[in-house]
């Protein structure tokens, strides 16, 4: 049977889907190796959303207003409402825009991650000299980096290495989890979850 599940990205990684750069997560819970060829995973990332305050100073969100993701341009408070940033685990379902299909789940150690792989994990790269370059997430506006798989190592650095055992030199088990993107808007995504699960 097909599951829906929820899966939580960075900002950058969902501007990578969006791009068509990130085909592949690596992640470490082995809730992951669960996971089957067909599944659907139904992405949470950072909004906001438009609400008030009460006096009592409970959040009431405004439902004449639809969320706004943090890849977009962030709105300007209007009236009495005012935007509240919220992060990704917050995500209501109803309002998830993108809708991934597994193609393969494996579990791997962390450093057997190839080039291409690497670049799969949507990691940003840009042109200087005639040469491509990758971001180096460790240290974002300088020292840029030559190798994919140093790149994905200061990208998976950034995430991961102050749980214990987890960083790029402990190389930790991973569950490769490889995919297609269905869907990027909130319409078509919602449409497909009714129709597929």
């Amino acid at each position: 049977m097909r599951r829906l599940i929820p899966i939580l990205f960075k900002v950058d990684m969902v501007q990578s889907m969006l791009d068509d750069r990130k085909l592949q997560t690596s992640r470490l819970n082995e809730r992951w190796g669960k996971v089957n060829p067909g599944d659907l995973l139904w992405v949470r990332e950072n909004f906001c959303e438009c609400g008030q305050y009460s006096y009592m100073g409970s959040w009431n969100r405004s439902e004449d207003h639809r969320v706004v993701y943090k890849t977009e341009e962030q709105p300007q408070p209007f009236e009495r409402f005012i935007w509240r940033n919220k992060p990704c685990i917050h995500l209501p379902k109803a309002d998830c825009r993108m809708l991934l299909e597994v193609i393969s789940v494996e579990k791997r150690k962390l450093q057997s991650i190839t080039e291409k792989e690497a670049i799969d994990e949507g990691i940003g790269e840009f042109p200087m000299d005639g040469k491509t370059y990758y971001i180096n997430y460790m240290a974002r506006d300088i020292c840029p980096i030559k190798s994919p798989i140093e790149s994905f190592q200061t990208l998976w650095d950034s995430i991961n290495a102050k749980k214990e055992g987890c960083s790029w030199n402990d190389n930790p088990d991973v569950w490769m989890v490889k995919y297609k993107i269905l869907s990027k808007t909130l319409d078509e995504t919602q449409k497909l979850i009714k129709e597929m699960v």
